[in-house]
């Protein structure tokens, strides 16, 4: 779990070092989803390469980037007999995340309550939106708190400011695609 936290951070930093310009996605929906096919979530592609996943995280995050690297989408599932000793409900969950897998971020971000539509197996949800300054980039954002009868999700969609604009619509439509696999629960 600490190693996933880590990747989580250092992600984020590294992509709010290098991203400097401005991507539009599109395409035929693709699914993609985390090494333990947990969930999965599809993309706008247009061809093979368009997103590149992330293989240095944990089986349960799903760290995908476009081929540019200015559009970022991190989606970590806690399934709930693993989030047994930190979360009880959707709450815990969220306080748990933004201080231990946020909490480097956390004072760089200007947060503000936000509503998102949700997949359908979502029971419980939370949504705060995002902006942060990195150097010469700005960087806007989701973060997506949910819940389900078997797990619980920390979803991060950012981009660098006119990337997300620009893209806003078809990454909220991919979050709405997202599936519990639950075979793998």
């Amino acid at each position: 779990m600490k190693k996933a936290l880590s990747i989580f951070i250092l992600a984020v930093l590294c992509f709010s070092m290098t991203a400097c310009g401005v991507a539009t996605i599109s395409g035929d929906p693709v699914s993609y989803s985390n090494a333990s096919k947990s969930f999965s979530i599809d993309l706008p592609t247009k061809e093979k390469g368009d997103w590149v996943k992330n293989k240095d995280v944990s089986r349960d995050v799903l760290d995908i980037s476009d081929a540019n690297d200015y559009i970022n989408i991190q989606i970590q599932c806690l399934t709930r007999s693993q989030a047994t000793y930190i979360a009880t409900d959707l709450a815990t969950y969220q306080d748990y995340t933004m201080t231990n897998t946020l909490g480097e971020l956390a004072p760089d971000m200007e947060l503000k309550d936000a509503k998102v539509k949700v997949p359908k197996f979502a029971t419980n949800s939370s949504t705060q939106s995002f902006t942060m300054k990195k150097g010469s980039s700005k960087i806007k954002g989701n973060l997506i708190f949910m819940e389900s009868a078997s797990s619980y999700y920390a979803v991060m969609v950012m981009a660098i400011d006119e990337s997300y604009d620009r893209n806003k619509s078809a990454l909220m439509d991919a979050i709405l695609s997202m599936k519990e696999i639950t075979e793998a629960n």
